[in-house]
């Protein structure tokens, strides 16, 4: 009913996190910052893209879980929205609602082998490569701005189960309403994780 708001809130959120999760490279040097670039455009392309048409076959709904829930423990993706993109969410989505087992042991059996897999990766690319491996992570952050950003047009829409009209493609626009309202959650997300920062640094020491 408010997503100017909650998305303003949500934009001061992320924007913070992306700011602390930086400070954590502990060098920059040609690396870190192209790492960094790579990251935004790659978090700003997943925004932009329109959903595709894709296969319903068993094999490929198997790599859309475990693509899906890779997004899921990287900052500044949506899982969900992946699947949006690799035109399955509402295949999933309907799946769930038939209770369609076939689709739903097939997609959970990707999921599962997807994050086993794919946090070991994520595992030995800090552990190894620690300043690129942030730089990445905090360029998808940065790069994933573009779909919180609170003033929307809508381009295209869908219709959910219950038969209410939602968007699926959406625009930014300059700030056209509540400007004074939405800077002022933008600021309250930023001060909310620079205080659990600052106090979460204070405990560890």
């Amino acid at each position: 009913d408010h997503p100017i708001l909650v998305w303003s809130f949500f934009f001061g959120l992320v924007l913070a996190s992306t700011w602390f999760v930086s400070k954590d490279i502990r060098k920059w040097d040609w690396k870190t910052v192209l790492s960094y670039i790579v990251g935004i455009a790659v978090a700003f392309y997943i925004t932009v893209a329109t959903p595709a048409e894709t296969p319903s076959n068993l094999f490929f709904i198997f790599l859309c879980g475990a693509i899906a829930i890779c997004a899921m423990i990287l900052p500044g993706i949506s899982g969900s929205f992946i699947l949006v993109l690799l035109g399955k969410y509402f295949y999933i989505m309907e799946a769930v609602k038939t209770f369609n087992i076939p689709v739903m042991l097939v997609f959970i059996c990707g999921a599962a082998i997807g994050i086993t897999s794919f946090s070991r990766v994520l595992s030995f690319a800090l552990r190894r490569f620690h300043d690129i491996t942030i730089s990445v992570l905090a360029g998808f952050m940065l790069g994933s701005l573009n779909k919180v950003w609170p003033w929307k047009e809508t381009i295209e829409t869908y219709t959910d189960s219950h038969g209410i009209v939602k968007p699926l493609v959406e625009a930014n626009i300059m700030p056209n309403e509540l400007v004074w309202e939405a800077v002022g959650l933008m600021i309250l997300g930023y001060a909310i994780v620079y205080f659990l920062e600052k106090l979460s640094m204070k405990t560890a020491k």
